[in-house]
């Protein structure tokens, strides 16, 4: 991982938005080991755009439900568009780490959750 993406236990404080399988939100955030945590930073500075480029109905500081299938348009978008040349290596690790999470933990058809900050 690196200093934006964590799994439980490995960060402190509550600056972070959870990707969680599926779309069922019922119990507390920041809680399941089987999430992924990145810090609301990362989603601010790097993520956000990507995200709304193709979910239309992204917020960050709202939950939302994100499709395998729209992640994989994301991972296609083109960095060099929404970001400067010093900031590419650290929006391609960002989006690796979250990418790794996604195949190990998503099935095609289903997505996951952004809960937002």
């Amino acid at each position: 991982m690196n200093k934006y993406v964590f799994s439980l236990g490995e960060f402190s404080g509550s600056n972070f938005l959870e990707l969680r399988k599926d779309c069922e939100i019922t119990d507390h955030k920041l809680t399941r080991p089987d999430s992924l945590y990145v810090m609301d930073d990362a989603f601010y500075f790097f993520l956000e755009a990507l995200f709304c480029e193709v979910v239309e109905n992204f917020d960050m500081f709202d939950d939302t439900y994100i499709l395998k299938s729209q992640w994989k348009n994301i991972m296609k978008l083109n960095l060099t568009e929404f970001f400067d040349p010093n900031e590419l290596s650290i929006v391609r690790k960002i989006l690796s780490d979250i990418n790794d999470w996604v195949e190990t933990h998503i099935d095609d058809a289903s997505g996951f959750s952004v809960i937002g900050v």
